[in-house]
């Protein structure tokens, strides 16, 4: 079977759709699931393949299938195969070829259509010890966004980073890693990044695994599903984060470079430039170079604002929550020192500074 028939083919229980009882040998279908009966008409109507899976005794029971067939069929849903191969995995449905829970499937059709394909990119500089923890949650993504590639830069590492992405990519073909030689720093390794993703859209995270990013997107993307997200056809889109659950002073530290950063850059709202994750659409970044030290977030930030002063097209939405935890292994190349903290501190002010007096362009 290939990828593209598996692409348009949905195979879900009768039980996902309908409440099924037995009652005087007769099979009565009660509780209609309005949301997943919306979704089957939409997926009919972009003519998706779909299979119903039924227990043995209905499956051999001629009326029930009929009658299934008819309740579908009298809410615009023509059902093109029944089957009873997984009876046994009532909770589990198949979608593009990946066996899903019920909310996992809802959020990953409801989505891939504001998302119709994600690039993930993350920086590593000696890292060895987290890839494997970060490599588990950033593919849990699959199942609710259409992650199309994973691009992993080794920054210079004097670990063994390099041989673990090399193992990675030869395990999972979506997996591209670039290695940056030294000397390079954080806002190159994510620059490198950033220009080799095909995708529509970018997510940029770190990989120190200080955030779970799967559970991170995963709450954002309910709540998003439960707010409703209306966008203009043919928009450009951008979702950034902020942070919570810091240490107190670099929770303030990071609260007055942003807003230094919003009222001297004259942003529309304040932003933690710093927090990751982001989704941004590749198009507006594609282009996007900068190769000074941590100021990457910042530069980035800002060159996003500006570009949605001048384009009707570019939408902010509703911010990530991140909760954010100490590290589990490795070390921050940032914050290993109170000096280096604050040395970086200053970098931001007179970056800000630097953006202002420049007119904005900086890269």
């Amino acid at each position: 079977m290939n990828s593209s028939f598996e692409d348009k083919k949905i195979s879900l229980s009768i039980n996902h759709i309908f409440e099924v009882n037995l009652e005087n040998n007769k099979y009565i279908f009660t509780n209609p699931n309005h949301q997943i009966l919306e979704i089957l008409r939409d997926m009919k109507n972009e003519r998706f393949f779909l299979t119903i899976y039924t227990g043995n005794e209905l499956s051999n029971n001629f009326n029930g299938i009929e009658t299934i067939k008819k309740l579908l069929m009298q809410e615009n849903i023509k059902v093109d195969e029944v089957s009873s191969e997984l009876n046994c995995q009532s909770n589990i449905l198949v979608y593009q070829g990946l066996s899903l829970s019920l909310q996992e499937f809802i959020l990953k059709y409801k989505f891939q259509k504001l998302f119709p394909s994600i690039s993930i990119v993350s920086s590593f500089y000696n890292e060895e010890k987290n890839i494997d923890r970060f490599w588990m949650q950033a593919n849990e993504l699959s199942k609710y966004l259409n992650i199309k590639e994973f691009i992993f830069v080794d920054n210079g590492s004097s670990d063994n980073t390099l041989s673990k992405l090399i193992t990675l990519a030869k395990r999972d073909k979506r997996v591209k890693y670039l290695h940056n030689e030294k000397p390079t720093n954080y806002s190159i390794g994510f620059s490198a990044g950033v220009s080799k993703v095909s995708s529509e859209y970018t997510l940029v995270t770190h990989s120190d695994c200080q955030i779970n990013v799967d559970t991170t997107i995963k709450r954002w993307l309910e709540s998003s599903a439960q707010r409703g997200i209306k966008v203009v056809e043919n928009s450009k889109i951008c979702v950034f984060s902020y942070r919570l659950n810091r240490p107190p002073l670099s929770q303030f530290l990071s609260y007055l470079n942003n807003l230094f950063a919003k009222n001297t850059l004259l942003w529309p709202n304040l932003f933690d430039f710093n927090a990751q994750p982001k989704i941004i659409h590749s198009s507006l970044i594609k282009n996007f170079y900068f190769n000074k030290g941590y100021l990457f977030d910042l530069v980035l930030i800002n060159w996003l604002n500006k570009l949605k002063k001048e384009r009707r097209d570019l939408i902010f939405l509703k911010p990530i929550a991140v909760i954010d935890s100490p590290r589990l292994e490795g070390k921050s190349s940032w914050s290993s020192s109170p000096i280096k903290f604050i040395k970086i501190t200053l970098e931001y002010i007179f970056c800000i500074l630097y953006l202002k007096l420049k007119n904005q362009n900086f890269y």
